[in-house]
């Protein structure tokens, strides 16, 4: 449906589908849409009253508003709020209505998110605020569970005073969080470990059956790349109790240790975790 309205100094703008289909190539489902816009343009701004686009339990909302000459094509402010829900075990099917749909690795869970972008002129970089959460996130054979923060992201960098990591093996928070995207990907995070159980981490991290236990907590400096491959290097102090490593069969103690404490450094990349 398309309604426009004549109001004499500007125009009333809505458009409307209840139901959109669009058939992947292959034995894939139908993806089922809804998008709704209502607006009102005059010479001098652009004010989106509702944006919304749904599919199944997913959906994106806006609202926001445009300066400038837009007769002209002329941009001089504006800025958009948005409130996303996300199934990401649905998003795979989404891409596959694209000419060339990108290969990306398995994922699941549950994206929730509000932001807003915002744009000052030529002479400034858009940016965007926004927190999020997600829950019982999985990404390829990584158990990555519920992530939460707050960040500023520009076109070229990505700041948060802290995101918090937390799953199976424990809390873990990633404080002044400074990601710059060019010229290369960079990245730096002090790493706090309230109380991580080693075991379930590497369970998490595609790593089952290691007969051991130890919780873990501390603090580590992180930096890395993520360029040709990633590549990240921790260095700090940690502190360990409850340490048991048992045999194969797990009926044997072989180490066993109340507390400790140790420095040294761990290396993460796509293939493994080195300490």
């Amino acid at each position: 449906d398309i309604n426009l309205v004549n109001l004499y100094n500007s125009l009333y703008l809505y458009i409307g589908s209840p139901a959109w289909q669009f058939k992947p190539s292959g034995p894939y489902p139908t993806l089922d849409m809804e998008a709704q816009l209502r607006g009102l343009l005059d010479s001098g701004e652009l004010r989106i009253s509702a944006l919304k686009l749904k599919s199944k339990e997913s959906f994106v909302v806006a609202s926001g508003l445009v300066n400038g000459n837009l007769t002209q094509r002329q941009i001089t402010t504006g800025r958009l709020s948005m409130r996303t829900h996300v199934d990401l075990n649905n998003v795979a099917n989404w891409l596959r209505v694209l000419p060339h749909p990108p290969e990306l690795p398995k994922f699941s869970g549950i994206l929730n998110m509000n932001a807003e972008l915002g744009y000052k002129g030529e002479t400034k970089s858009p940016d965007l605020n926004f927190n999020f959460e997600t829950k019982d996130l999985v990404f390829d054979k990584f158990r990555i569970g519920a992530i939460s923060g707050k960040a500023l992201a520009t076109l070229t960098s990505l700041k948060s005073d802290r995101i918090t990591l937390s799953n199976e093996a424990g809390p873990a928070h990633f404080n002044a969080v400074d990601v710059a995207w060019k010229p290369e990907i960079k990245f730096q995070s002090n790493l706090e470990v309230e109380q991580l159980e080693l075991k379930q981490l590497l369970t998490n991290l595609g790593i089952p059956g290691v007969p051991l236990h130890l919780d873990l907590k501390g603090k580590l400096p992180c930096k890395g790349t993520d360029n040709t491959h990633l590549d990240i290097k921790c260095d700090g102090k940690l502190q360990g109790s409850n340490h048991e490593v048992k045999n194969e069969s797990g009926k044997k103690t072989i180490v066993k240790a109340k507390e400790f404490t140790g420095k040294g450094q761990a290396f993460v990349d796509e293939k493994r975790v080195r300490w």
